[in-house]
C-alpha cells in the first residue's frame, strides 16, 4: 500500500502526452483509477467461484469420487491425489486445494504402517502439483492475473489452456516418476511385499438443486471467459465476466455477508499494488532507464537464449519469495525484454514468465502448498517432511517444471500466440 502514497506524494507520475509531472490531484485520481481494474474484478470473481464450490461441497463431492476410481495401488493413487489437487488448485486456488487433499488422506495416512514413505510422498505431490496447478488456468493464481493484467492485447482462456495444460500435465506426470524413483513409497518398511491403500469411498450423496446451480453458474462464466474474444463487444474484459457469478451467488443465498469477509481481501490489494508498481514503472521513465540496462544485458544473445536465461532468473528468485511478490517484480521486466527481441513477443515472455513464478517450489517456504505441507504432522505429533525432503525433492521438481514450461510451453506459445 506504500507504492500509490510514495508514487503521489514524490510526483513521479508523468502525464503521457505532456510528459510533464502530473499534479498530486491527477496523480491520485490516475493510480487509483487504474488500480480497481479488470484484473481486480477477476480475481474477486475468481474467490467467489471457489468459494461457492466450497460452501456447497461439490469440491469434495467431485474429488472423492474421482479418487474412489483409483483403486489400491500406491502408485495409481499417488497420481491420482496429484491430478486431483492440480485440478483443484485450477477452480479453488492453490491455497484452499491442498488443504482440501489434506483433509481427504488422513484416513489414508492413519491405516500405512510405521515409517512407510508414502505418508511423505504423497504429502509432498500434493504441494507439487497444487504449484503446478497455480500455472493452469487465469485464475488459479495471482501471478496470472498480474501478467494477464500487464498485456497489451490480453491472451483469452483458450490460448492459455492450449499452453498451460499440456504443461501441466507433462509436468506432474514427470514428477510423479520423480517421486516414485526418490521415494519408492510402495514398499513397505520392513521391506517384504508392496503396502496396500485404503480405497477413498466417495459420498452417496445426491445433487441438491443449489449444487446444480452452482455447477450451471460456474460452467456458464468459464465458457464466457473461454469465449471472451468473440463477445468482447459486447462485455469489453473477461473482469466484467466475473461479476455474473458474484451476482448470481449473493443474490440467490448460495453466499452470504460473511464468506464475502472472508475472501483473501491481502491477496487483493497485493495485486492492486502489483499493478500500481507496474504503472509506476512505465509511466515515470524508470522502465526507459532499466530498457538500457536489459538491452547491454542481452544484447548478442539469441532469442531462445534470452528465453532459458530469464527462465532460470525466475525461478530462483520465485524459489526464495512468494510467487505473487515474484511476479510483482519481474513480469514487467519480462514485458521490457521481449519488446526488445525480434518480432517484439512481449505477451509470450510475460506469458512464459508468469507460468515459471508457479514452478518455484524447492523450499518449504516457496509458495503457499509447501508451506501447509510442511506443517502437516501424525498422530504423534512428528512432522512428515523435512527441509531434506524439499532440497531432494523440490529442487528437481522445480527445474523439471521450469524446462518443461521454457521448451514445451515455449513452442505452443510459438505457435499459438
Amino acid at each position: 500500500m506504500m507504492i500509490p502514497l510514495l508514487l503521489v506524494t514524490l510526483r513521479v507520475i508523468l502525464d503521457p502526452t505532456t510528459g510533464d509531472r502530473l499534479s498530486a490531484h491527477g496523480a491520485a485520481v490516475w493510480i487509483c483509477s487504474v488500480m480497481f481494474s479488470p484484473t481486480i474484478l477477476l480475481l474477486i470473481g475468481g474467490f467467489t467461484i471457489a468459494a461457492a464450490l466450497s460452501k456447497s461441497n461439490i469440491d469434495r463431492v467431485l474429488i472423492t469420487r474421482v479418487l474412489s476410481l483409483a483403486g489400491t495401488r500406491p502408485a495409481v493413487v499417488l497420481l491420482a491425489f496429484m491430478g486431483v489437487s492440480c485440478f483443484a488448485s485450477m477452480w479453488i486456488s492453490n491455497v484452499a486445494a491442498p488443504t482440501l487433499c489434506f483433509t481427504l488422506i488422513k484416513p489414508i495416512l492413519r491405516t500405512l504402517p510405521p515409517k512407510s514413505k508414502f505418508g511423505p510422498c504423497l504429502i509432498l505431490a500434493i504441494a507439487l502439483s497444487a504449484n503446478i496447478g497455480g500455472q493452469s488456468s487465469p485464475i488459479s493464481s495471482p501471478q496470472n492475473l498480474i501478467a494477464i493484467g500487464l498485456m497489451d492485447d490480453p491472451i483469452d482462456w483458450a490460448k492459455w489452456f492450449a499452453v498451460a495444460l499440456p504443461v501441466s500435465a507433462i509436468s506432474i506426470v514427470l514428477i510423479w516418476l520423480l517421486l516414485l524413483a526418490s521415494y519408492r513409497p510402495a514398499r513397505s518398511p520392513d521391506g517384504e511385499g508392496d503396502i496396500e491403500i485404503k480405497p477413498v469411498r466417495p459420498t452417496k450423496d445426491r445433487f441438491t438443486l443449489q449444487q446444480y446451480w452452482v455447477c450451471f453458474i460456474c460452467l456458464v462464466t468459464i465458457v464466457l471467459w473461454i469465449c471472451e474474444h468473440a463477445i468482447e463487444g459486447f462485455v469489453g474484459d473477461m473482469g466484467i465476466i466475473a461479476i455474473l457469478p458474484i451476482v448470481a451467488f449473493f443474490s440467490t443465498g448460495v453466499l452470504k455477508k460473511d464468506d464475502f469477509d472472508q475472501f483473501l481481501w491481502t491477496v487483493v490489494f497485493l495485486a492492486m499494488g502489483g499493478i500500481a508498481l507496474g504503472k509506476g514503472v512505465t509511466s515515470s521513465g524508470l522502465l526507459d532507464v532499466m530498457d538500457d540496462v536489459i538491452r547491454h544485458t542481452v544484447e548478442g544473445l539469441s532469442p531462445y537464449t534470452i528465453v532459458l536465461t530469464l527462465s532460470c532468473i525466475v525461478l530462483v528468485i520465485s524459489t526464495f519469495i512468494s510467487h505473487t511478490i515474484a511476479s510483482v517484480l519481474l513480469v514487467p521486466i519480462a514485458k521490457e525484454v521481449g519488446s526488445k527481441m525480434p518480432g517484439s513477443p512481449q505477451n509470450l515472455m510475460i506469458f512464459l514468465t508468469a507460468l515459471i513464478c508457479s514452478t518455484g517450489m524447492g523450499m518449504p517456504v516457496s509458495g503457499f502448498p509447501n508451506q501447509t505441507a510442511a506443517t502437516q504432522e501424525d498422530d504423534m505429533g512428528q512432522l512428515y517432511l523435512s527441509n531434506m525432503d524439499f532440497l531432494k525433492n523440490g529442487v528437481p521438481a522445480s527445474i523439471i517444471a521450469m524446462f518443461v514450461v521454457a521448451t514445451v510451453g515455449y513452442l505452443l506459445m510459438r505457435v499459438i500466440l
